[in-house]
């Protein structure tokens, strides 16, 4: 009997015991509430992000700024999927490079130590190779002991590339765009000195030292990581600036002379949007592969800017009518970009495309076909191929 009294005593402070916990547990929470989202949140944060940010002139930045804070308080996770969300209500979002700046790099912010798991969930290519741009500047920015050398360069880019191969179960080979981001910071670090960062770059190996030389190249033009470090002032968008960065690009030898030739496109297409103006302005190089290739690389930007036109399409490649290597050259530097940036932008890529002529016409659905190749969900590819016009849906679909 004893026992038995002991025993529901026992019970009963058990009990009590669990009670007393529920109820300091419910205070705690009301007191102290968690922040949870949950999956049916996702569109309404979207939606307030779009309706704020459309008001700014300057989207991009506005959305960067505003999924950068987000992702302070949420796992990178959920914040990629509210940049989804926002891209299906509002498509120029597509064009994410530089939102992807500030995600990546709020990400690196919290957990500098860490900054390889954000290549868990993106790849190098990602956004126009947005993500690890900002990822290697929330490092510069974040972390007191990552300093840029020739030696670390190759280090860096190779465990990337693996953690990539790691998620994917494959090799998808090297990358030129780590090596790239590692040229802007480097010119930073070294206080805006470009012949000091281009003889640090000259001790990188050949597979990443012309992108590390086109890194430093950009960077002397658009000064972002420059501005940061306070090092260097805004180029002003006009002929003289032009002609003033274009007159360093001889003093240097082939591989970075050609990256400089390249580079010049971004000051180029800041000045004007117009293919013709462009083309000429690239005509600064003697050289006629470095005069080219300065335009190939303009049409990345022209086509993905908010200054684009549609009557430009028929344009971009007509500076290369009756050469079929670099009419097909020029096809494929633009498609590349429109599905690049995301695939969502097929449509761009089909007006392109549809505007071409005669067997250029079917080249470029080609190409948009070879790009969706990758894509491992078929019934996407489908969805995707829906918008090129009847006669090319086979050419889209491919081996699909």
């Amino acid at each position: 009997m004893g026992k038995k009294l002991v025993r529901k005593r026992k019970n009963i402070f058990i009990f009590l015991g669990l009670v007393l916990i529920l109820v300091l547990g419910a205070f705690y929470f009301m007191q102290f509430p968690v922040k949870i989202l949950i999956a049916e949140n996702f569109p309404k944060q979207a939606l307030g992000i779009k309706e704020f940010c459309l008001q700014n002139k300057d989207w991009r930045r506005c959305f960067g700024e505003q999924l950068a804070a987000f992702n302070k308080d949420h796992a990178l996770k959920e914040t990629l999927v509210i940049l989804k969300e926002i891209q299906k209500i509002e498509p120029k979002v597509n064009d994410c490079h530089f939102i992807a700046h500030f995600i990546s790099s709020s990400e690196v912010e919290k957990a500098p130590d860490k900054w390889l798991d954000v290549f868990n969930l993106v790849d190098q290519t990602t956004c126009n190779n947005g993500y690890i741009h900002g990822v290697m500047e929330g490092r510069a920015r974040f972390d007191p002991d990552f300093e840029i050398k020739a030696s670390v360069i190759p280090a860096t880019c190779q465990a990337i590339e693996e953690r990539i191969n790691q998620r994917l179960g494959k090799t998808n080979g090297s990358d030129d765009a780590c090596a790239h981001i590692m040229g802007h910071i480097l010119l930073a670090e070294v206080g805006g000195n470009v012949d000091k960062a281009v003889q640090e770059c000259s001790g990188v190996e050949k597979t990443y030292k012309i992108s590390c030389y086109q890194g430093i190249f950009m960077e002397n033009i658009l000064r972002e990581n420059l501005i940061v470090h306070e090092v260097a002032k805004p180029l002003p968008k006009t002929d003289d600036s032009a002609r003033q960065i274009a007159s360093i690009c001889p003093t240097f030898e082939v591989d970075a002379r050609g990256a400089c030739y390249r580079e010049l496109s971004h000051i180029y297409t800041l000045i004007t949007n117009d293919p013709q103006r462009v083309y000429k302005y690239c005509q600064a190089s003697p050289n006629k592969d470095e005069a080219r290739e300065c335009y190939f690389h303009a049409l990345n930007l022209m086509v993905l800017s908010d200054k684009a036109s549609d009557n430009d399409l028929a344009v971009y490649c007509q500076n290369f009518k009756g050469d079929d290597k670099n009419i097909k050259s020029c096809i494929s530097r633009i498609i590349q970009p429109i599905l690049g940036s995301s695939l969502s932008l097929i449509t761009e890529a089909s007006a392109f495309c549809q505007v071409q002529e005669g067997i250029y016409r079917d080249y470029c659905f080609q190409r948009i076909g070879q790009k969706l190749k990758n894509v491992k969900d078929r019934a996407k590819v489908r969805e995707l191929c829906q918008e090129v016009p009847q006669q090319f849906k086979d050419i889209c679909l491919g081996s699909y």
